[in-house]
C-alpha cells in the first residue's frame, strides 16, 4: 500500500532537508568547471615565477583530490543511512503524537519512547561518524599547505636557488588559491552532488506515488 510508504512528516522532512541539498549544489556546481581551469592557470604562473620546484607543491595538491573524492563517497553513503534513520524517527514521532490518547490508555508510552530513542541513537551515531569524517577532512586540508610549502621550498633550495620573503609569500599564495578552489570547492561540489543524487531518489519515490495516496498522506 503506497499510503504506508509516506506520511506528512516524511514530506516535511523532504522539503526541509533534501531540497536544501539542491540549493547548495547550485552554488558549488560552477567550481566543477572553474577549479580545473584555475589549477592549470596557476600551474603556468607557478612554473614561470618559481620554476620546476613549483611542481612539488602542485603534485601534493593534486594528490589530495582523490582523497577528497573518497571522503565525498563516504559522505554520500552516510547521507543515505542518516536519511533512513531520520525518516523512521520522524514517522514514529508523528505516530506517537497522532495516537497519544490510545497510547496512553494502552500503556504503550514507555515502549514507544524506547523505540524512538533507539532510532534517535542510530541517527546520532550517523551524525557523529559524519562529524568525525568531516573533521578529518578539514584537518588534512589545513595541514596540507605546510607540506606543500616545505616541499616546494626544499626543492627550490636543493636546486641551488635562494628564497626571499616576497618569493615565499607569492608561492604560498598561488598554492593556497589552487588548494582552496581544487580541493575545497571542487570536492564540495562532488560531495553535495552525491547528496543531491540521494535526495533526488528520495523525492522521486514520493512523486511516483499516486496523487490520491500522496494527498491522503
Amino acid at each position: 500500500d503506497s499510503l504506508s510508504r509516506t506520511s506528512l512528516s516524511h514530506i516535511v522532512n523532504l522539503a526541509s532537508s533534501d531540497v536544501e541539498k539542491f540549493q547548495i549544489l547550485m552554488v558549488m556546481l560552477l567550481f566543477l568547471v572553474i577549479a580545473p581551469l584555475e589549477a592549470l592557470a596557476i600551474l603556468g604562473l607557478g612554473l614561470a615565477y618559481v620554476g620546476p620546484a613549483f611542481l612539488a607543491g602542485f603534485a601534493l595538491v593534486i594528490v589530495l583530490v582523490p582523497l577528497q573524492f573518497y571522503f565525498s563517497r563516504r559522505f554520500g553513503r552516510l547521507r543515505r543511512q542518516l536519511a533512513t534513520h531520520t525518516d523512521r524517527r520522524v514517522k514514529l514521532t508523528s505516530q506517537a503524537v497522532a495516537g497519544a490518547r490510545l497510547m496512553k490508555v494502552q500503556g504503550w508510552e514507555h515502549s514507544m519512547a524506547d523505540l524512538i530513542l533507539a532510532c534517535r541513537e542510530e541517527e546520532l551515531s550517523g551524525v557523529r561518524r559524519s562529524s568525525w569524517l568531516r573533521a578529518t577532512n578539514e584537518s588534512i586540508y589545513f595541514l596540507a599547505p605546510l607540506l606543500q610549502g616545505f616541499a616546494t621550498f626544499a626543492l627550490h633550495v636543493g636546486l641551488g636557488h635562494t628564497i626571499s620573503p616576497s618569493f615565499v609569500v607569492t608561492t604560498l599564495a598561488l598554492l593556497n588559491v589552487m588548494q582552496l578552489s581544487l580541493t575545497k570547492f571542487f570536492t564540495l561540489a562532488i560531495e553535495y552532488g552525491a547528496q543531491a543524487a540521494v535526495s533526488a531518489r528520495r523525492i522521486g519515490r514520493l512523486l511516483v506515488l499516486s496523487e490520491q495516496s500522496a494527498a491522503a498522506a
